[in-house]
């Protein structure tokens, strides 16, 4: 018989040994019903095992319970219903001021003199004409003047009040980027000028920045209250008002908003992890469960044959016995991956002793040797034992010899001993 054919059948043996439910696989029933008609006995079909197999438990333990896995926590948790969301408003919606400037002025920056330098005494009388000229000219329109005139001034001795009061000519000329460059320099050096932060308020006015507007007022009438500053003031607080409610109110939309998409990305990363869990826990069970199976199949394995003292003594081993199950595992996708195993010091002697031991048995192969039965034909040789007539004269004592079992015939008698 084909020795890849006989090794092929004692791996198939092995197999049935480590895994009695192979026995009832419906492609192999026929091999069954023949065993079964020779009076073998069939092991009884195991129990099927639960969805989480308890690991394998070690020699002298106890089988620890399974621990059942939450599957629906892989289900993420379903999400409120989302509120409809409020629209934005438009700040600006409503506000229309006539005094607020389309085009704003955008000359470059006036000469701004230097507020450390001392001047002579002839330059302090000067300064002073040059002061008076500019309110005078101020006050009869000659607004381009009374502006030179202070241009002079602030170029020999700038202060608080000159940078202010050529704000103030800024602003009548229409030009409150310019005002607002000479009110912030007055507030640098004194930051509790009054008329500067009126001014200044007025020139956002005209460039339609209310909350500057507001705060400037409010500040610069807080100092010191006048009855002309209060009109622009009302305006400016009115428009001011409606347009710091419709922010707060976007502000808030955005607030809102912000916090749903949050928790909505939390919500999907704990689901996320849920999911990840679950699946981590079921493919735990599943390997526990393959493992608890390949370690029974080893158990089994080992009660089930007749090993040699020291090999029965290495399968008490632990770390023999987890190994032998990741090969019965192996085995359960590929019935070769025992092969791999044959050189391994621990496992090698143990599978060698196996298939040794199956061949000892006479081996199933061996039954092959039946057709070798037609030797008995061979026993027709027995008729040589006629020969055994030749023996029957008196002194012939060797009749008395039966014919060798074996089916050799005898040796034939010399013609000298006949004579």
């Amino acid at each position: 018989m084909d020795r890849a054919a006989v090794a092929d059948l004692q791996k198939f043996v092995m197999l049935l040994k480590s895994d009695a439910s192979i026995w009832y696989l419906p492609e192999l029933s026929f091999f069954k019903d023949y065993v079964e008609s020779l009076g073998g006995k069939i092991p009884a079909m195991p129990e099927k095992p639960a969805d989480a197999a308890p690991e394998a438990p070690v020699s002298g333990e106890q089988p620890k319970e399974a621990q059942p896995v939450e599957q629906e926590s892989a289900e993420p948790e379903p999400m409120e219903e989302e509120e409809e969301e409020e629209e934005e408003l438009d700040e600006m919606e409503g506000i229309n001021d006539p005094e607020v400037l389309e085009t704003p002025d955008d000359d470059p920056p006036p000469p701004m003199g230097d507020p450390t330098r001392e001047p002579s005494e002839s330059e302090m009388e000067k300064m002073s004409e040059l002061r008076q000229q500019a309110q005078e000219l101020a006050g009869s329109g000659d607004l381009e003047g009374s502006l030179a005139a202070w241009n002079q001034v602030v170029e020999i001795k700038p202060s608080a009040l000159v940078y202010a009061r050529r704000a103030d000519v800024f602003l009548k000329m229409k030009k409150p980027n310019a005002a607002i460059r000479d009110c912030t320099a007055a507030l640098e050096i004194n930051p509790d000028s009054a008329k500067a932060l009126k001014i200044r308020g007025k020139a956002h006015r005209y460039l339609g920045n209310w909350e500057e507007s507001a705060h400037d007022l409010s500040e610069g009438q807080r100092i010191d209250f006048d009855e002309d500053t209060l009109e622009v003031q009302k305006v400016v607080d009115e428009i001011w008002h409606k347009i710091r409610e419709r922010r707060l109110h976007n502000e808030a939309i955005r607030r809102n908003r912000a916090d749903r998409l949050e928790a909505k990305a939390r919500e999907e990363k704990l689901a996320a992890r849920r999911k990840a869990a679950a699946e981590a826990a079921a493919r735990e069970a599943e390997e526990e469960a393959a493992k608890a199976s390949a370690g029974a199949g080893a158990e089994n394995f080992a009660n089930g044959a007749n090993f040699p003292p020291e090999v029965a003594e290495k399968l008490k081993d632990p770390a023999v016995k987890a190994k032998l199950a990741t090969m019965m595992n192996e085995m359960k996708n590929n019935p070769m991956a025992a092969m791999q195993y044959m050189n391994d010091p621990e496992l090698g002697p143990i599978l060698q002793s196996f298939v040794g031991g199956m061949g000892g048995m006479g081996g199933m192969g061996g039954m092959g040797g039946m057709g070798g039965m037609g030797g008995m034909g061979g026993m027709g040789g027995m008729g040589g034992m006629g020969n055994m007539g030749g023996t029957g004269d008196e002194g012939g004592a060797d009749g008395t010899q039966q014919a060798p079992t074996s089916g050799v015939p005898p040796p034939r008698t010399s013609v000298e001993e006949v004579d």
